[in-house]
């Protein structure tokens, strides 16, 4: 069956969101260092350096990746990676495409810190649920009064665990924009064989 013209602007708009992220300054310049109050009541207040991401940076990006976590998104990851399972015909490409998809999925699913807040686990996809819908994106009336009745420090480690993931989660968008690439934009190129990763 051939890629409709929908599927085919689909996979358009993902490359452009792909490219779109390689080309945000949160790519291309080096992690700013934030120094924070400790703020544990000592007479001296040290600060405590972060590495992190500039905020503004950090927001900015998340405006673009997101399109790639809604289903209604074009450039929805999961829709993308089906329809390359089922009109690509190289098994290879599809072998990465199933390594990213596996990869994305098992990112999704970390909890760095085995961080929990009123007895539920943390997972990079409920802190980045939680901080793009208290208002980065809109406002989840009910996940700005969760975030707004956390105790000091959680929101700074909500940023921290989706922070941390945004590379793992950027390599899998780059893998699957590879596969695009070889099967579509330049097709009979030499194609580098999949090998499982050593875990």
């Amino acid at each position: 069956m051939l890629l409709t013209k929908d599927d085919r602007d689909r996979i358009e708009i993902f490359k452009q969101r792909v490219q779109n992220l390689r080309d945000s300054r949160l790519l291309n310049t080096a992690q700013v260092t934030f120094k924070g109050s400790r703020g544990l009541g000592a007479t001296e207040d040290p600060e405590t350096p972060f590495e992190g991401y500039d905020e503004e940076q950090f927001r900015s990006f998340l405006q673009t990746f997101r399109q790639f976590t809604l289903d209604k998104e074009p450039a929805y990851f999961y829709r993308i990676c089906n329809l390359i399972e089922k009109h690509c015909g190289d098994d290879n490409l599809k072998a990465w495409e199933r390594h990213a998809r596996a990869f994305w999925k098992a990112t999704w699913a970390q909890n760095p810190l085995s961080y929990s807040l009123s007895g539920e686990q943390i997972t990079v996809e409920k802190a980045f649920s939680l901080l793009l819908y208290e208002g980065i994106t809109h406002t989840d009336l009910d996940k700005w009064r969760k975030l707004s009745s956390l105790p000091t420090g959680a929101h700074g480690t909500l940023y921290w665990i989706v922070q941390r993931s945004l590379g793992d989660l950027f390599q899998c968008l780059r893998i699957v924009d590879s596969v695009i690439f070889y099967w579509i934009d330049s097709p009979g190129q030499p194609v580098p064989t999949f090998e499982e990763p050593d875990t």
